[in-house]
Parts: structure tokens; C-alpha cells; sequence
């Protein structure tokens, strides 16, 4: 009844239904997204994000609800919020061209346009008919004139009209099955031109040149010293750095161990609690080829935190097939027994089993 209603965009009626059969984010995750959704459309944003937060423990490795969830921080105003969640599920579902033109709108909206091209043109190359990101990477470049522009000449009426805040378009696939986006069109093409009409508009001066690259000879020992910076940063509990200087890692093309900065990524995400991008980091270092013990160890760690058993004990086998330490094979095993018993499970917290013999590693030597 609620996927029917909201494909009639009976956004209203929605609420109501929802209302009366009692749905919440812990027995209904799926009918209370579509709950959320209808508040973003009736331009209730608070509303939808607070119900985003209860199901994010639930449906947090979702591509379609975590658009749903950046869609709900943006229209509340947490821009940055927006950007770091966009940014983790882009590592997570690279593949995703409408998760990428959505955040590239957003990266408009923080002013950042050389960022957004980029973002915008990639799109393209991979899909050179994309035709949204195409008109906002025109728009950008000042090749299209957005009839929006004809306002001056509108009646004061019109202009008024005009001026009235864009909200954002929701896709009735939200209520579809998990296969389906439910924000393909999270931001709306009127949106973009009026965004760009203003911002053309505002705009006094050119931009300064960009500064000349660095030589490449000395690009490669650039590239040790900043990972050895971003692992210094892991070290000091400063996550936020440590993430900068791994994508800037990333961005280079001189750089080889894909699958240690990936490694350290997922160390990053620990830290700051983003466990599904931690995850997702591991297992991508791992898949390249990595050496990455701590990956193994806090991979089994993370599933057992979300009761996945199963899968804890399959990859606490691999990581004793790699050759863990007998001291965390043994306090794996403890954790392990414990969560199969619902006795403390995510008792490591963000930790992770290695960070802690880590640390006790460290305070023996002399």
C-alpha cells in the first residue's frame, strides 16, 4: 500500500498509513524508508534524517538508502556531513554514475567547481551519453545560457515566483526492491540551473591560473612522504588527516601500493566509527594483493560486531590461513565465542583486536 501511494505522490497519505500500521525502522527498515523519503518530498528534512539515523545500523551497506541518507543531511543544511557520506559510499560502489553526478551537485553547493568537474567528467567518460551530467558540466562551463536568465525581463511577480527555494526530487524507486536506486534524481536539473544562473552571476573575476605540476622525478618520494605522514596520523588518533592524505595518495599517478593505502583507509574508518567503509577498504586492499594483517584481523572483528557469525568464523580461518600471531588467533577465538553466545559481542568496540595487541606489543618492548 505505501510503494502504491507513493508512486501516486501521496506523500501525505503516506505518513498517515505508516501512522496507522505502526511501521518502524526496527521491524519495517524498507517501509520506514519510504516514510523518510515522503518527509524529504513534504520538505521535512529533519524528520527524514532522524528516521535515516535509526536505519542506518540496518540498511547502512545499501547504495539506494545512504543516497537517501546524504539527500536528507544536505537538504537539513550539513553540507560537510553530506560530503564525507557521499565520499565513503563512492568508495564502496565506485561503479555508481547517479551516485557520482549527485555528489558532484553537492560539491557545487560547497563552491567546490574544479572538483565537481572533474567528478562531472569522469561520468562522461565512462558513459558519454549521461545527459545530466552533461548539461551541469556546460552549465559550469558557461556553454549554455539557462532560461532561467530571462528573469530580469519577468514581471516582479514572476521573479518573485522564481526566487522561491528548489527542493529536491525523490525517485519512486525508493519504494522498489533492494535491487533499485530510490534517489536517481535526488537533485533536480531546475536546481542545478538556478544554482549555476547564481553562481555565474556572482562571479567577479577569473579564477588564478592553476600552479605548474611537480617535475615527476620528484613525485614517487612526494608520494612516500605523504603516506608516511598519513600513517603518522593514524598513529596520533588524527583520523580526519589521515583520510585527506590517502585520497590525495589515491588521486596520484605515480603511486603502486594501491592495496596499502587502501590498508590504511580502512584504519582511518575504524577510527571515526565509519565501519562499512572501513570494510569495504579492507577488502579492497586485500583483493589487490595486500599483506595487510591488521585488515584480516579487524575484518573478522567487524563482523562479529554486527553478529554475522558465520562470516566471522570463515574469515577467522583465512586470517590463520595468512598467518596471524598465536596471541590474536587466541583473542579472536575468545571474541568469537563470546558473540556466539551473546555474551558481549563487539566487546572490541572500534578497536579491533589488532590495534589493541598493537598497542600492548608496543608498551613491552624495552
Amino acid at each position: 500500500m505505501l510503494t502504491d501511494l507513493f508512486q501516486q505522490g501521496n506523500y501525505e497519505r503516506v505518513l498517515k498509513a505508516a501512522q496507522q500500521q505502526g511501521i518502524n525502522p526496527q521491524s519495517n527498515p524498507v517501509e520506514a524508508m519510504i516514510v523518510a523519503a515522503s518527509h524529504l518530498e513534504l520538505e521535512h528534512p529533519d524528520q527524514a534524517l532522524q528516521l535515516c539515523q535509526e536505519l542506518d545500523a540496518i540498511l547502512g551497506t545499501r547504495v539506494d538508502f545512504r543516497r537517501l541518507h546524504a539527500s536528507c543531511l544536505r537538504r537539513s543544511g550539513q553540507l560537510k556531513e553530506a560530503e564525507l557520506l557521499y565520499q565513503e559510499t563512492i568508495l564502496m560502489f565506485p561503479e555508481d554514475l547517479e551516485l557520482k553526478n549527485n555528489f558532484a551537485n553537492l560539491l557545487i553547493d560547497l563552491n567546490k567547481i574544479d572538483a565537481a568537474k572533474r567528478l562531472l567528467q569522469e561520468i562522461l567518460q565512462e558513459k558519454p551519453d549521461h545527459r545530466k551530467a552533461r548539461d551541469c558540466l556546460a552549465q559550469l562551463d558557461g556553454q549554455e545560457i539557462s532560461p532561467v536568465q530571462t528573469q530580469a525581463q519577468a514581471s516582479p511577480a514572476k521573479q518573485r515566483k522564481a526566487k522561491k527555494p528548489l527542493k529536491e526530487s525523490v525517485d519512486s524507486s525508493v519504494i522498489d526492491s533492494f535491487s533499485l536506486d530510490p534517489l536517481a534524481m535526488a537533485f533536480s536539473e531546475a536546481e542545478v540551473k538556478e544554482d549555476q544562473r547564481l553562481r555565474r552571476e556572482n562571479k567577479k573575476r577569473k579564477p588564478p591560473a592553476p600552479l605548474p605540476a611537480l617535475p615527476a622525478v620528484g613525485q614517487e618520494e612526494l608520494d612516500e612522504e605523504l603516506f608516511a605522514a598519513a600513517r603518522q596520523a593514524i598513529n596520533d588518533s588524527a583520523a580526519s588527516i589521515a583520510l585527506e592524505f590517502a585520497r590525495e595518495l589515491l588521486a596520484s599517478s605515480h603511486i603502486r601500493n594501491h592495496d596499502q593505502i587502501y590498508g590504511l583507509l580502512g584504519d582511518a574508518y575504524m577510527q571515526v566509527k565509519q565501519y562499512e567503509a572501513a570494510e569495504a577498504c579492507f577488502l579492497i586492499g586485500l583483493e589487490l594483493g595486500g599483506k595487510l594483517m591488521h585488515a584480516h584481523v579487524n575484518l573478522v572483528s567487524l563482523a562479529s560486531m554486527r553478529r554475522d557469525n558465520q562470516l566471522a568464523r570463515r574469515r577467522f580461518a583465512t586470517a590463520i590461513e595468512f598467518g596471524i600471531e598465536a596471541e590474536l588467533q587466541q583473542s579472536l577465538m575468545q571474541q568469537l565465542e563470546k558473540a556466539e553466545l551473546n555474551a558481549n559481542p563487539a566487546s572490541l568496540g572500534i578497536g579491533g583486536l589488532y590495534a589493541s595487541h598493537h598497542q600492548k606489543t608496543q608498551q613491552r618492548k624495552p
